[in-house]
């Protein structure tokens, strides 16, 4: 009898112990689907982003301005990723420096620079 109760309580045991590894996995997969969904709107974030400073820097020229919509939704959509992507987060920025009364051949260039990089990221994912 003793036997049998120790062979229910590793069974138990063992039962508990896959219980575990199957939550453990099933996080992973969430974490990566979650992942995985930001990766796949960046690149739409980053061209209204850049669409948006380009139609603010050759309106208003030089200087430092806000354009908070699409500024913070691309930052949101950076803030929890762990890759560097500078020039999506320059991008983010929204920082005038630089960009002159011609300003748009840089905003492209940037915006440009920003989509490689997002690209470069969705293949390496892969």
């Amino acid at each position: 009898m003793e036997l049998l109760l120790a062979l229910a309580g590793v069974v138990s045991a063992l039962a508990a112990l896959g219980a575990v590894w199957f939550a453990y996995q099933t996080v992973r997969e969430a974490r990566a689907l979650r992942r995985e969904d930001r990766l796949m709107r960046l690149p739409e974030l980053v061209e209204d982003a850049g669409d948006a400073l380009l139609q603010l820097a050759t309106r208003y020229g030089r200087g430092e301005w806000e354009w908070p919509l699409k500024s913070l939704r691309l930052r949101a959509a950076l803030a929890p990723l762990d890759d560097p992507l500078p020039a999506c987060r320059q991008l983010a920025s929204g920082s005038a420096e630089g960009f002159g009364d011609d300003s748009a051949d840089p905003i492209r260039a940037l915006t440009g620079d920003a989509l490689r990089e997002v690209a470069e990221l969705l293949q390496a994912s892969r």
